[in-house]
């Protein structure tokens, strides 16, 4: 799949409307590339700026019924169709930001706060939402594993090529996760390892990286969970050495923090 293909389906990429066999034709490329891998960043960052300039802002209904009864006229069966949709939807953006100017409202481009769950000052943290709302899209998109280990062990050696750090799976005590498999996947513009868990029979992803994600502003002190909800997700994040750990999953917040929190990880 060359450069130019990757362009025309990044904004479908980006919001999971790929069917699986494109999805991972398009995945296969973007690790390879490091240009496409900046390119489908860009496009994640700039959506996410885009989200939050507009949170609390409200179309007039006449306007959004009208942009509504537009949307379903659309054929979303064709690619064509699609990227009609799609230029639809960036005029709903646009007109929500001419609109909050013309009210005298400021739209500010920037990130809420993240919530620490933990007792101590929380670290200046800077843009969490776009490795946030990445996690969540890979675990909601059930892309299948690479490698279906039958030991964490097993995992290590398959990443050691891979990637430029040790990739060492969390460990959870009482067999209360279970390792069923994992893949290699883009961060950001960044290669991870995604690790996926059976708990109690509900899907729970950790995505491992090196270092502090340059998105989270500065790194996390050991010992300190941060998390934020996403589309109805919990998504805490854990650093432990020189690794990161990013957690979500199907299972309730508290269980998820819970899982973070104990979870045996690192070298």
């Amino acid at each position: 799949m060359r450069c130019e293909l990757i362009d025309r389906r990044v904004g479908a990429y980006v919001d999971g409307e790929l069917d699986p066999a494109s999805m991972l034709d398009v995945e296969r490329h973007i690790e390879a590339c490091g240009r496409c891998q900046e390119r489908v960043g860009f496009e994640r960052r700039f959506r996410s700026l885009v989200n939050e300039s507009l949170t609390g802002l409200e179309l007039p209904e006449d306007l959004r019924e009208r942009i509504s009864r537009n949307l379903d006229a659309v054929d979303v069966r064709s690619e064509a169709a699609v990227l009609r949709r799609r230029s639809l939807q960036v005029f709903v953006a646009a007109a929500g930001i001419t609109l909050a100017v013309g009210l005298g409202q400021q739209a500010r481009l920037s990130f809420p706060e993240a919530v620490v769950a933990e007792s101590a000052p929380p670290p200046q943290v800077a843009s969490l939402t776009p490795v946030f709302d990445e996690v969540v899209r890979l675990h909601a998109s059930g892309l299948p594993a690479d490698v279906r280990p039958q030991a964490p062990s097993e995992v290590s050696q398959y990443f050691r090529d891979k990637v430029s750090f040790p990739v060492t799976p969390a460990v959870f005590d009482g067999n209360e996760a279970r390792l069923t498999g994992a893949r290699l996947h883009p961060v950001g513009t960044r290669k991870a390892a995604a690790l996926y868990y059976d708990v109690g029979g509900r899907r729970v992803t950790v995505v491992v990286t090196d270092g502090h994600l340059p998105e989270l502003g500065g790194p996390i002190p050991e010992g300190e969970i941060v998390f934020r909800d996403v589309g109805g997700y919990t998504v805490p994040v854990r650093r432990q050495g020189d690794l990161t750990y990013v957690f979500t999953g199907d299972v309730d917040r508290e269980t998820l923090l819970r899982l973070a929190k104990s979870a045996r990880v690192g070298r």
